[in-house]
């Protein structure tokens, strides 16, 4: 069966939580619509309330695709896996939801574990490293005979992560480095990087602009590409082959305020 929008099982998920089901999780349904005008009142610029919303999906993505894993070692009966995980969710985090909508995300939570944790095959792996490329994310040049210990080193980064659902297949494969490959790890969504703690000075200097690490700059173009991937209905990887790598340096604009990761823009003018 062809996934939606050729998004891996993990990515499904995810893309369940947020507008569907993390709401639920309250039992006023408008505690969310209520909080989001809060949130803004301390930066009109800064998507606060999707940020928390998007983070509660990351921990509850990564939690049943880890419960489904492991039921699926303890147990070699279909059935039971798919009724555990449900009541998992119903009892322990969705307990508003009703048993059809708690089968919809056990379904969607074993067929994330089932594509988990799969090397990329090795013809796979020799077709794609077969001539030089650029990293999706910071255009270092990537050379297929350059050494493991040097800068230029060729590696295949799963757009989402094999550890939560992430396919080894073309469609969720691009070329990176390792400085890239490191700083996003099993990272799959812009949330999942500690982006609260960034903020600098309301003009900042120019060695301030050099040294935005490059976990922040990763999150905002993961932010930049999740935009892209709804706009225009597109898989994750798409989306970033259309954004393109992130800019060199970041823009952002003068507001007076010091500025936050909600403040930056990776993508090229």
């Amino acid at each position: 069966m062809a996934l939606e929008l050729q998004r891996t099982p993990g990515e499904q998920l995810f893309r369940l939580l947020p507008d569907e089901f993390i709401p639920q999780l309250s039992s006023n349904s408008n505690s969310w619509t209520n909080f989001a005008p809060l949130l803004s009142a301390f930066n009109p610029t800064a998507d606060y309330s999707n940020f928390l919303r998007g983070l509660v999906a990351v921990h509850i993505t990564k939690l049943f695709v880890l419960k489904a894993k492991h039921q699926v070692k303890i147990s070699e009966n279909e059935a039971a896996d798919f009724s555990s995980i449900s009541t998992f969710i119903r009892s322990n985090y969705l307990s508003g939801i009703s048993t059809e909508e708690a089968d919809r995300l056990a379904r969607a939570s074993l067929l994330a574990a089932q594509f988990s944790d799969k090397d990329i095959p090795n013809g796979l792996k020799r077709r794609l490293k077969n001539s030089p490329a650029l990293c999706y994310l910071c255009a270092r040049d990537l050379k297929p005979d350059a050494p493991e210990d040097d800068q230029h080193f060729f590696t295949l980064e799963h757009v989402w992560p094999r550890s939560v659902g992430g396919e080894s297949v073309e469609e969720n494969l691009l070329p990176a480095c390792t400085h890239c490959q490191k700083a996003k790890g099993d990272t799959f969504s812009w949330e999942g990087f500690s982006v609260q703690n960034f903020a600098m000075s309301p003009e900042p200097s120019s060695d301030a602009i050099t040294s935005i690490p490059r976990e922040v700059k990763i999150a905002r173009h993961y932010l930049e590409a999740l935009q892209r991937s709804d706009s225009e209905k597109c898989s994750l990887k798409e989306a970033f082959i259309s954004i393109g790598t992130y800019a060199k340096p970041v823009r952002f604009a003068i507001t007076g305020r010091p500025i936050t990761f909600f403040d930056i823009q990776t993508l090229k003018a």
